[in-house]
């Protein structure tokens, strides 16, 4: 203080002794104030200028693209208040916002400079290339939901992309940060040079102080309006995060209201890293309900303490889950658990290494009904094949009575008798066959023979051979591709009846020019005989379907068999036909 008031006499004295110096000197130092001053102006204005719109648009990139994450999450998911075109918005918005970074713009927030820095524009450029990438993900994701559903591998590849597009983001707001934080605190050194130097001017003119306070309180407005922004920027911040903590609520929700019961496991290890037990980390409610176990007394658990014994269950339940759990490869099977006496269907994935989901379903009623159903159908088909058996007897008798009345007793009877007697032979002999027919269907599952690998090429010679009176009579010609036929495996027996079964039809059913031959493991018999109709294309292979067009005898369950065979071998039999008068081709294959 004393120094103070020596300096303020010492100064009025000079004052005092030569005004005109003095005045001179309060010019410069107003002069050169008035130039502090304005170049702090000058320069926190650039700094406000340039890097305000920067930190704005870093900011609204992340906002926006976050809020088009979510809202998409949220719209998959059956959020009938939203609309594709809002999310679209958002992922316009936060391009506007790059380009604006790059290329300058103009919005109602105010006017954004382009980014000079050629290595910086490259980074922002990348984010403008991770959105582009983002935007099409989405799209892709958008347009597959139906088919394969949430959690597949795409929306892992969109969730990862997300995060990689936020952190390049969070890359970019930091630059800027940075930036700011340098030029900051050479504007801050530049304030504490012009503080000192207003202060020592302040000591010889009180004037120079006054401007000096007055365009320090006008930066200091300036920093509360910054920090009005950065409380904007908080509340932005905390609604995201409001949204973010319901969208994991209603995840949640989805979660535990699955009707799929769905449990998440650590898989154990021995010290030769051999799966030897899994511990229950998560469960849904319908994991519980399905298998009576309560969350409270499984979770962090092991198996082996769950469920008693399952270690020595026929099953190899720890080492099924153990491939899953270490090579990743995912699985899916029906298996019975003799504990809790329930049937399961089972997916089983690997989230990551050591670790593996399961999503189940409770098949017991299913695979009840099936075994009942399976009952039924054996007794049903021993019933037939009985039946069918103990009816050739009558019926080859009558066939026989019949035709030793037409032989012995012809000359006596009229021409209605002989007509009736001949009838009954035929209607006789047909039964006769339908009754064969229905023994070799209910063999079928009745009666297997074991599969063997064999030339179809010998099984078609065979057939034609005994088909020569047949192929002379219809004055046909039949052309064998044999070059193409390859080796078949399965029932050779009844290969060679669907085979022979083809042929006669192709035969009876006016072909002249036959084709048998294959394609791409597809076998086909073609004929240009009086051809197949649309609508009956499939009704041709039911029991007693046949063809009306032609007068052939036959009972049909010729291509019954042959469709019934087929599917036994795991493949699959059809026909296709140009219409009436323009032939048939009839195709098949069998499982590889």
């Amino acid at each position: 203080m004393d120094n103070h008031s020596s300096s303020v006499v010492k100064a009025n004295k000079e004052i005092t002794s030569i005004p005109i110096r003095l005045f001179v000197l309060i010019g410069f130092v107003g002069l050169l104030t008035a130039l502090i001053v304005g170049y702090g102006f000058y320069t926190g204005q650039r700094i406000i200028t340039d890097y305000a719109p920067q930190v704005d648009a870093a900011m609204e990139i992340k906002l926006e693209a976050t809020l088009a994450h979510l809202w998409f999450e949220e719209f998959i998911t059956g959020d009938i208040t939203l609309e594709m075109i809002e999310i679209w918005e958002h992922f316009d918005l936060a391009d506007w916002y790059i380009k604006a970074m790059l290329e300058g713009g103009e919005n109602p927030e105010g006017t954004f400079y382009p980014i000079d820095d050629p290595i910086f524009q490259t980074k922002i450029k990348i984010l403008q290339s991770k959105l582009k990438e983002f935007r099409n993900i989405t799209q892709i994701r958008l347009e597959s939901l139906e088919e394969i559903g949430i959690g597949s591998t795409i929306d892992q590849d969109y969730d990862e992309l997300f995060k990689d597009f936020i952190n390049l983001a969070d890359e970019v707001e930091t630059q800027i940060q940075l930036d700011l934080s340098r030029d900051l605190n050479s504007f801050r050194i530049t304030q504490v040079v012009m503080i000192t130097v207003c202060i020592l001017l302040a000591l010889l003119v009180s004037i120079v102080f006054g401007r000096y306070e007055r365009n320090r309180i006008k930066n200091y407005k300036t920093v509360l309006s910054m920090n009005k922004k950065l409380e904007k920027e908080i509340l932005t911040r905390k609604r995201t995060e409001n949204r973010l903590k319901n969208s994991e609520e209603k995840y949640r929700s989805l979660f535990d209201n699955m009707l799929n019961g769905f449990a998440l496991h650590e898989m154990k290890l021995d010290k030769e890293n051999n799966p030897v037990d899994y511990v229950f980390l998560e469960m849904n409610k319908s994991f519980e309900r399905l298998t009576g176990f309560k969350r409270k007394n499984t979770i962090n658990k092991k198996v082996t303490e769950v469920v008693k014994g399952i270690e020595n269950d026929d099953f190899d339940w720890i080492g099924t889950y153990g491939k899953v759990a270490l090579n990743g490869e995912e699985l899916k099977f029906e298996q019975y658990l003799e504990q809790l006496n329930r049937w399961y269907y089972i997916n089983a994935y690997s989230p990551k290494e050591g670790f593996f989901a399961t999503i189940l379903e409770d098949i017991s009623e299913r695979k009840q009904t099936e075994m009942k159903l399976k009952e039924t159908n054996q007794s049903l088909e021993e019933m037939v094949y009985i039946t069918s058996h103990d009816l050739q007897v009558p019926l080859i008798s009558m066939e026989g009575y019949a035709s030793e009345l037409l032989n012995t007793y012809r000359d006596q009877l009229d021409e209605e008798g002989i007509y009736c007697l001949e009838r009954l032979k035929a209607n006789s002999q047909r039964m006769h066959q339908l009754v064969l027919n229905l023994l070799d269907i209910s063999r079928l599952n009745t009666k297997k023979y074991p599969y063997e690998t064999f030339n179809p090429q010998n099984i078609v010679e065979n057939i034609l051979a005994d088909l020569m009176l047949l192929i002379d009579e219809q004055n046909a010609k039949i052309n064998v591709n044999n070059t193409d036929i390859p080796l078949m495996t399965g029932d050779r027996l009844r290969l060679d009846g669907v085979f022979r079964k083809l042929i006669t039809n192709a035969l009876n059913y006016g072909g002249k020019n036959i084709t048998i031959g294959c394609e791409k493991n597809i076998y086909f018999v073609k004929d240009d005989g009086i051809g197949i109709p649309d609508d009956q294309l499939e009704k041709i292979f039911s029991p007693g379907e046949r063809l009306k067009m032609l007068a052939v005898n036959g009972t049909g369950m010729g291509l019954t068999f042959c469709k019934k065979v087929i599917k036994q071998h795991g493949g699959k039999i059809w026909a296709e036909s140009g219409g009436k008068n323009n032939g048939s081709t009839f195709y098949f294959y069998l499982k590889s």
